[in-house]
């Protein structure tokens, strides 16, 4: 590797399924030598362990091929110090490790309230989680207020510690 080239990048972009070497592989020498630069994981695969390794060897963000929409906002909140994982990774990692937590205090919620309380985890809007489940704003709203009562929660700051207590975030 050409070391100046590679230390004027601000980010890389790569896949895991690459032709002479796995991405996270790749991912791992380059993290090792350059920690700074902001490496994105850009794939079609979603399987827990290839997700897990991406992030643990220094991805700063994880998005699958079937939902990229917008690379460049991805790109810059990366840039701008967050991290970025599309959608359904991140409810894919939320349910992950809500799977992990033996007592679960959320059994009062349907599937679909925890699918709704999962988006608004990741900063979904209800508008986003409107489209994103083709469902109308106002459906989505009832589904907040019936997590709400159901959690006994009465704002979203409250909704966040209870979540994050049910072992969502």
């Amino acid at each position: 590797m050409n070391d100046h080239r590679v230390e004027s990048l601000d980010a890389l972009l790569i896949d895991i399924g690459l032709p002479h070497m796995n991405g996270i592989d790749l991912l791992k020498l380059i993290h090792s030598r350059y920690p700074k630069l902001k490496i994105i994981i850009i794939t079609a695969f979603n399987a827990d362990d290839m997700i897990f390794n991406a992030l643990k060897f220094g991805a700063s963000g994880y998005i699958w091929k079937n939902e990229i929409k917008n690379i460049k906002d991805s790109v810059l909140a990366i840039l701008e110090g967050g991290s970025y994982m599309s959608p359904s990774i991140g409810i894919h990692i939320s349910q992950y490790f809500r799977s992990q937590v033996k007592e679960n205090s959320d059994s009062s919620l349907s599937t679909r309230e925890k699918q709704i309380l999962e988006l608004i985890i990741t900063g979904r809007s209800v508008t986003q989680i409107s489209k994103l489940l083709s469902v109308s704003e106002g459906t989505i709203r009832k589904h907040i207020n019936n997590i709400y009562s159901k959690l006994e929660v009465s704002n979203r700051v409250q909704l966040m510690q209870k979540a994050r207590g049910m072992g969502y975030v």
